[in-house]
């Protein structure tokens, strides 16, 4: 009936059984262990097992007669290496055996495990060193190479067989035995043991049919006849006919258990029967599932981490969601595995955000869909204020109604203030784009020459200092530039005069002040240059700065002294335009104090400013998370600008007061 079937379900016995039938009539000698029931065993001289009527059932799809001897297990592998018989009925892998054997497919699966005298069991469960410790294992066996990696300081004591093991354990010869699990259990029922427990397996192989090393053909058309035997359903059929004899059935709690429990109601399994055999089959296919799962889960988990991303899975109906660690961390909340409620959550977002978070929420909830918001939060563990991005999708239920949201969120601060920094930056760009023209437009109304080239050459001057001045803030982003950077920019615009001597700290000039006072060095330059020390090959400039003690920050004093220029009769009786420029910047702009003295050897002046203002107190940008709450003053003389500044520090959290267009 069987050859019937595998023949009419596509034909593929055909050839099989045309080669193998030009070797009928030659017996197939399969030798196995004559002690390790209900694999196979003796009974009557009989051999029997589940073993035993599998080497028949492949016999006879091979169309040769079988014949099984069951010896000693040391002695079977000592006559199939030495040539006598074809093939053990059942071997389990080692490196040590895959040198001198080859192996079928698997065929029956094994668990091994201890057993010990009842009386002893918690003494043997607390050992933590097994020196000295006496373990009876079948000469031959796998588990003494298994003991051997897995328990070195054991002392092992070879026995024939596992029933020859279990009088030494009852005797108290043996502390312990250790071999397979059914086949151990399934002799202690049949002879009606007590007294003798069980532990955890400490191994777990897959019994194969192996043949000599090199026998190639025998073994390709033993597992091709396996193949058929699994596939016509033979082979269950052999197992579930040994399910009955002389082993108990399965209860049916401990087969809930292995379909919900994985491993551990795997190991329960061990010895209780071989219609378990197919359940273990299963439970170990879920546990490679399983074990896929959490390996995939563990690089999700490595991933987020790396990234920085939390990851949420919120219930629709309970309104709870399922986070990971880095959500948590993101918001501010504390390690916890509990489900978090919304509420909670909604909590930690800014209270300007809320609803409209909470509204985008709730039509994601009822409507479905993907789910995008950017939003701010206050953290609750240090108050500061972040911005996230959080994207999600809908996952629906059998009928169609959203069941849950699942996605990420990002801490996106940084990016939103560089945005930030931009809109500021492009605003400020187009303020000091008006500025300049109105400044241009001032130097060439104002510009005095009879001689049209010297007025072209100062309006050019003057203009091209500004051009220096906006090429160092541009490329600085409008965030300042350093003091003596504009300076040297200046002096170089004269390259045949000498070099000036500068001396003084790095200091960095506020955005506001790099061109004011990029106009007053090139109107000193230019003046030294025409008129001063720098019109004469020997003539030299001093230009110095620090900063001094005062209110309100300091003062920054920078000053000016030429020598080696043309002798200086006196105060000019009339004073330029160039003198009339210095003047009202730093005084109008800078809010500082020119002076100058006219010595006989050079000019002389110091500049007088106010550090607050002049110099760079902190890069441009707004931080939120030291503004949020805080009453600020907002003092700025362009509209436009004072509207943009007061909306970015209102969205920071801010309450302003103002614009005001000075501080009078």
């Amino acid at each position: 009936m069987i050859l019937r079937r595998a023949v009419l379900g596509g034909g593929l016995l055909l050839p099989f059984l045309g080669r193998v039938a030009r070797g009928q009539g030659a017996p197939l000698v399969f030798l196995g262990d004559r002690a390790l029931p209900p694999y196979e065993f003796l009974e009557g001289g009989v051999a029997r097992g589940a073993n035993v009527d599998l080497a028949h059932a492949i016999g006879r799809l091979l169309g040769r007669p079988v014949e099984v001897r069951l010896l000693d297990w040391d002695e079977a592998q000592r006559r199939l290496l030495g040539g006598e018989g074809h093939a053990l009925t059942m071997l389990g892998r080692s490196e040590q055996r895959d040198w001198r054997y080859d192996f079928s497919q698997p065929t029956m699966p094994a668990l091994f495990g201890f057993f010990v005298r009842a009386d002893q069991e918690r003494q043997f469960v607390a050992r933590n060193r097994f020196a000295g410790v006496r373990i009876a294992i079948t000469r031959g066996g796998l588990a003494a190479e298994l003991l051997a990696v897995s328990h070195p300081d054991a002392e092992l004591v070879e026995v024939a067989n596992l029933p020859q093991g279990i009088d030494l354990l009852r005797t108290g010869t043996v502390d312990a035995l250790a071999g397979n699990a059914w086949a151990i259990r399934y002799l202690l029922v049949q002879r009606g043991i007590t007294g003798v427990n069980e532990l955890p397996p400490f191994a777990r192989s897959s019994g194969n049919i192996a043949v000599r090393e090199g026998d190639n053909a025998l073994l390709a058309e033993i597992d091709r006849a396996l193949s058929l035997l699994k596939a016509s359903g033979e082979f269950d059929a052999i197992l579930d006919r040994w399910s009955g004899n002389g082993a108990y059935l399965v209860p049916d709690w401990v087969v809930h258990a292995a379909i919900a429990g994985g491993t551990t109601a795997a190991l329960a399994l061990a010895g209780l029967g071989w219609q378990a055999m197919r359940l273990l089959r299963e439970v170990q296919e879920r546990e490679r599932a399983e074990a896929a799962l959490a390996a995939s889960q563990e690089r999700l988990a490595l991933a987020s981490a790396a990234a920085g991303l939390g990851v949420f899975d919120v219930d629709t109906r309970s309104r709870t969601g399922i986070v990971n660690r880095e959500f948590r961390a993101l918001y501010g909340l504390p390690p916890s595995e509990r489900p978090l409620p919304q509420a909670e959550w909604l909590a930690c977002i800014h209270p300007e955000d809320r609803t409209r978070l909470a509204a985008i929420a709730e039509e994601t909830f009822r409507a479905g869909g993907d789910y995008s918001a950017e939003y701010r939060i206050v953290r609750p563990d240090n108050g500061a204020v972040r911005w996230i991005a959080a994207r999600g999708s809908v996952v629906a239920a059998r009928d169609g109604v959203p069941a849950r949201i699942v996605g990420i969120s990002q801490d996106i601060t940084e990016r939103r203030q560089e945005e930030e920094r931009q809109m500021l930056l492009a605003r400020e760009v187009d303020h000091r784009a008006r500025n300049v023209l109105a400044v241009v437009q001032s130097v060439v109304r104002l510009t005095r020459s009879e001689d049209p080239k010297d007025f072209a050459a100062a309006v050019e001057g003057r203009v091209a200092a500004l051009a220096r001045a906006h090429s160092l803030l541009s490329r600085d982003r409008w965030t300042g530039a350093e003091l003596q950077e504009v300076v040297r920019e200046e002096f170089a615009a004269y390259r045949d005069a000498a070099a000036p001597e500068l001396s003084g700290p790095a200091l960095r000039l506020d955005a506001a002040a790099v061109q004011p006072l990029s106009m007053v060095v090139h109107e000193l330059v230019t003046n030294a240059a025409k008129y001063g020390a720098l019109s004469l090959p020997g003539g030299r400039v001093r230009m110095g700065w620090r900063l001094a003690p005062g209110e309100d920050g300091g003062r920054l004093l920078v000053e000016w002294e030429e020598r080696g220029g043309p002798q200086v009769a006196g105060e000019p009786a009339r004073r330029g335009f160039g003198s009339a420029l210095i003047g009202a910047t730093v005084r109008g702009q800078l809010g500082g104090r020119f002076e100058t003295h006219w010595a006989p050897g050079g000019l002389r002046c110091t500049i007088d400013l106010p550090a607050q203002g002049t110099l760079a107190a902190q890069p441009c940008g707004l931080q939120e998370a030291a503004l949020y709450g805080r009453r600020v003053l907002l003092v700025e003389d362009e509209p436009l600008v004072a509207l943009s500044l007061q909306e970015m520090l209102q969205d920071a959290g801010c309450t302003v007061r103002g614009p005001a267009s000075t501080l009078a």
